[in-house]
């Protein structure tokens, strides 16, 4: 029995050390989140909305929700939880989503890119509903975090316990945690398995690694977040190219034919992506997204440079929003500032460095690379002119901590590999574990230091804070250790070394435990920094929003900017002219940013819009309008009712609104977009009789007929297909008060028909005099083309990863 019971547990040994690896930063991601696997609430902060939206702040005592847990990720709850759950619900029911109603006048919506629809993760967790799909879609991508940068580790040539540090590290790090619900994270998971293929690929030039890297490359692409696309693939191209400077040094045959397989897995991985790549550029092209992006070049600021520094290094030194204590100005926020690996891991790179950087050639890299992200992320003199290099001003700069972050991951195993190669009694642990004892101790000084300043000279009072004096001493004081941990884990690994060098504990031990420290330190960092709902405190429905479900029809609504926040209302499936997106078709960017003085109002004022703002409202057929103080026109309030309440909130009907499908007979042409602003804009100008076009044409007075001449009766109404039926007395038009955009095809009576642009941002179709069933189709080219060319690329990997398993076997 003894026997069988061996034979057994070796068999089960060797089943289970391929997939060991992963089985850990399983168990790791899991044991981070703990409130949401344990509690079973929902990983998402909408306990925001019980503080800062007006339609249920009242309820927040009633329903006992503790609010305001980490105001920094609104954009988790009222952006990407509303994608997410228009995802989901329209895959379910077969459809793609490619469309969004729900928004502005209707907006692209896979095209627009963070919502990843074909991220594989996310396909894989929609399964899992809208609400678990949060907990699963993070827990899967903590894991392949950690379990890619263990496996870059390894393919570098570094030890097991080397990779499980770095993956550790890399997989909790502050960036990551920060960022985790976001499509930051979705494209970044994929990042570190890149790196690893390219290294095998590299080094083996196998036809696997083409495949392998082809698709790596492709997932980045489609995980939707370009800012992070750029990063990764600059970082990676520079990784790309010392690579092959290093294989040049050996043989410059060998380097030809890397350079041939990159080219070819860069080739393939783009032409994966093509089906969302395609329509997000021509999408791109169409707003003012970059121009909106693009940041001025700022001169240095000392104090924000050295400010940023401190965060990097102490993550809590500006306060943190988890104890609403955040006291920087807003030049930025939290998430924007934080990069935090942890001081022991600082040190632990450092020795890696030191140690490794004339025996292995990627060393200097790694660091050179971390170093120069360093700098770009906290504007260092000279770094902070890159702002001003095309590209590069896109987006927001802090976001290079993800390149520091992950080389320090990956030097701080190099370091842990190098001091477990070191015998007790070695001079090396000794001098390293006293030199990391001297920075904590120096650490922990300089924040007492600044804990006296600001308890005894009111330092942060002269400096104008944005926080209680009271707080701010709070916030320093060494009881809070939310600001001490990172030199109380230097301290302990400190203490771990010179327990190795008095050969207190074994070499493994010496390596599990600084896994461990590396471990809780980001633990205790991160693990509730994103915040666990109670599933039935998500958005619930009130009587006013269950009053306009049942009333607004196929119109629109729209609100004052702290009641039913933007994005929020895709949730309950109403169309709101406000929304929150990157990419805004110019033209209507253009015109509606005239509504945005008016709808941007505190609860002591009345809404007070413009005749020119009111016939916004009217021919983007907005119906009813969530306000906390009764609208006018000017000083007129007739043109709205009253219809619901709830605790501030109120609903008004608008009166005058234009239905969203319309037959007007009359007509007025623009020359160009500024000349139809004008003409839709002009006081004598009825957008119920008449619509305003872009182009050549007779100008068609407006035909006052008897009532009930012409109609439109709705047939369809769905996100990508919306078909109704017309009947004219005399030649009209059929004006669509939805978004002109590129795509959309329309068919009269199964004919195809011209799609005008009407009111400047709108459609319109001409129709001849009688009867007739228009239908307008969502049918992208540059979507299905670009679908076209990703199956190819599919099949192409496939391909070639089957000539390499077929070659494998021929071979046995």
């Amino acid at each position: 029995m003894t026997r069988v019971y061996q034979l057994c547990l070796q068999a089960v040994r060797q089943a289970l050390r391929p997939i060991a690896p992963a089985l850990v930063f399983l168990l790791l991601s899991a044991i981070f989140l703990w409130q949401p696997l344990l509690t079973g609430d929902v990983f998402l902060p909408t306990d925001l909305s019980y503080r800062y939206d007006y339609m249920w702040r009242e309820k927040a005592g009633m329903l006992g929700v503790d609010v305001n847990q980490n105001s920094t990720l609104s954009d988790v709850s009222d952006y990407y939880f509303p994608y997410a759950t228009y995802a989901i619900e329209r895959l379910q029911t077969g459809h793609f989503p490619l469309w969004n109603p729900f928004i502005l006048t209707g907006a692209p919506f896979f095209a627009a890119a963070q919502a990843a629809v074909l991220d594989p993760i996310n396909l894989v967790t929609y399964l899992a509903g809208p609400y678990n799909y949060w907990t699963w879609g993070a827990f899967l991508r903590l894991a392949l975090l950690g379990l890619g940068t263990y496996g870059f580790v390894r393919a570098l040539g570094r030890s097991p316990m080397a990779g499980l540090a770095a993956g550790t590290l890399f997989m909790t790090c502050g960036f990551v945690t920060v960022w985790m619900n976001y499509s930051v994270v979705t494209t970044l998971v994929w990042m570190p398995a890149l790196f690893w293929a390219t290294t095998r690929l590299i080094k083996e030039r196998l036809l696997v690694w083409v495949a392998v890297t082809a698709f790596l490359i492709g997932l980045v692409l489609l995980g939707g977040h370009p800012e992070t696309q750029f990063l990764i693939g600059l970082t990676w191209g520079l990784f790309c190219l010392y690579s092959l400077f290093l294989v040049r040094k050996h043989n410059t045959t060998t380097m030809t034919r890397s350079i041939a397989t990159i080219a070819v897995a860069s080739i393939l991985g783009t032409g994966l992506a093509a089906v969302q790549l395609a329509p997000f550029f021509e999408l791109l092209l169409n707003s003012n997204a970059i121009s909106q992006r693009a940041s001025p070049v700022l001169p240095f600021d000392a104090g924000q440079t050295t400010l940023r520094l401190l965060v990097l290094l102490f993550p809590n030194f500006s306060g943190t929003p988890l104890l609403q204590a955040y006291w920087v100005p807003m030049f930025t926020n939290f998430n924007e500032q934080t990069g935090y690996i942890g001081l022991l891991a600082i040190a632990l790179a450092v020795v890696g460095a030191i140690h490794w950087w004339r025996r292995d050639s990627y060393v200097l890299f790694f660091a050179l690379i971390g170093i120069a992200a360093l700098l770009f992320a906290i504007r260092a003199p000279g770094f902070h002119l890159v702002r001003a290099l095309p590209v590069f001003n896109v987006g927001h700069g802090v976001r290079w901590v993800l390149s520091y972050s992950f080389f320090g991951a990956v030097l701080a195993g190099y370091g842990v590999e190098a001091l477990l190669t070191a015998r007790p009694r070695a001079s090396g642990l000794r001098n390293t574990g006293l030199v990391m004892a001297g920075v904590a101790l120096t650490g922990f000084a300089m924040l007492l230091v600044i804990y006296l300043v600001v308890r005894d000279v009111n330092w942060d009072r002269a400096w104008g804070p944005m926080i209680s004096h009271e707080k701010m001493v709070s916030l320093f004081h060494p009881a809070q250790l939310t600001l001490y941990w990172p030199v109380i884990y230097l301290a302990a690994g400190a203490a771990v070394l010179i327990a190795r060098w008095k050969g207190l504990v074994s070499s493994p031990v010496l390596g599990l435990l600084l896994v461990l420290l590396l471990y809780g330190d980001l633990w205790t960092f991160g693990s509730k920094y994103n915040p666990v709902t109670p599933r039935w405190t998500i958005y619930p429905p009130t009587s006013t929003i269950n009053y306009i479900r049942a009333n607004l029809g196929h119109e629109r609504f729209t609100g004052t900017l702290p009641t039913l926040r933007p994005n929020v209302p895709m949730v309950f499936g109403l169309r709101d002219l406000r929304g929150y997106e990157d990419m805004i078709d110019s033209h209507f960017g253009h015109l509606y940013r005239r509504l945005d003085p008016a709808m941007d109002v505190s609860s002591q004022q009345d809404l007070r819009l413009t005749p020119e703002q009111y016939r916004l409202l009217q021919v983007a057929s907005v119906r009813y309008v969530f306000t906390l103080r009764k609208p006018r026109v000017g000083t007129d309030a007739s043109p709205f009712a009253w219809r619901a309440a709830e605790d501030k909130v109120a609903l008004y009907e608008n009166l005058q609104a234009v239905p969203r499908a319309r037959v007007v007979l009359g007509a007025n042409f623009a020359r160009d977009i500024e000349s139809a602003e004008q003409e839709l804009l002009d006081p004598t100008n009825d957008p119920h009789d008449s619509v305003v076009l872009i182009g050549q044409g007779p100008n068609t007075p407006v035909q006052v007929l008897a009532s009930g001449t012409s109609s439109v009766k709705w047939i369809k109404d769905e996100p990508e297909l919306i078909e109704v039926e017309a009947n004219l007395p005399v030649p009209g038009y059929l004006v669509l008060s939805d978004n002109y955009a590129s795509g959309w095809e329309a068919t009269v009576d199964g004919r195809s028909a011209p799609i005008l642009r009407a009111d400047v941002a709108f459609r319109a179709v001409a129709l001849p005099p009688g009867r007739h069933t228009v239908a307008f189709y969502y049918r992208p080219p540059l979507f299905y083309a670009g679908a076209l060319v990703s199956c190819t690329s599919i099949f192409a990997i496939l391909l070639i990863a089957a000539l390499h398993l077929l070659r494998a076997l021929s071979k046995r």
